[in-house]
């Protein structure tokens, strides 16, 4: 959730400087003066510099508003691989945070079509992570003028700067909760083997 600052700095602030910059040069390429149309706005020709506001906040709104809706290698899932849903089967500290891992629950009844047991393939990380000092769920937030995002603990107010997504992190924790548990699979074969 972004506060009111965020939000004054990112539709207020950010686009004023661009649109003065926007404008500026803008005239240079126009007319060839730095200033040119800001004196015509002032003489009364001031909808070539409202054009160019309102084209400037249009461009800003779509690429922010492409950021936004960006997924990150997010596979397409048609239907779930847990019909009885999903139960915890631990944590894992990846990027200072804690992540949950789970499970799908295993069907009581066997299955014509395959085995009715999950595999590791299925297991999943669950978005968002835990605060490592009081197990709560984080808050994230774009930060303003740096890339990347901030994530916040509302009980105890551990905060974390971090350069990518809850989304874009939560998959890398799950490839690494697979290989854990793929390493346990193989260590508890080699025991009953020996």
């Amino acid at each position: 959730m972004e506060s009111w600052r965020d939000r004054v700095i990112n539709y207020l602030v950010l686009p004023s400087i661009g649109n003065v910059i926007f404008s500026i040069i803008g005239s240079k390429i126009l007319t060839g003066n730095w200033l040119e149309l800001f004196n015509r706005a002032i003489s009364g020709d001031w909808r070539v510099i409202i054009s160019l506001i309102i084209l400037f906040g249009l461009i800003s709104y779509i690429i922010k508003k492409l950021r936004e809706t960006k997924i990150y290698g997010a596979p397409v899932v048609a239907g779930t691989t847990a019909p009885l849903g999903y139960t915890e089967i631990g944590t894992i500290n990846y990027a200072d945070v804690l992540w949950r891992i789970k499970a799908p629950i295993p069907s009581p009844i066997p299955s014509f079509l395959g085995s009715s047991q999950p595999s590791v393939s299925d297991v999943i990380a669950v978005s968002p992570p835990l605060c490592p000092d009081c197990k709560t769920e984080l808050e994230q937030s774009r930060r303003c003028i740096l890339p990347g995002y901030t994530w916040r603990c509302v009980k105890c107010g551990f905060t974390k700067n971090n350069r990518d997504s809850f989304d874009q992190e939560r998959d890398r924790a799950e490839r690494i909760a697979k290989s854990e548990i793929e390493k346990k699979i193989r260590e508890g074969r080699n025991d009953s083997m020996s």
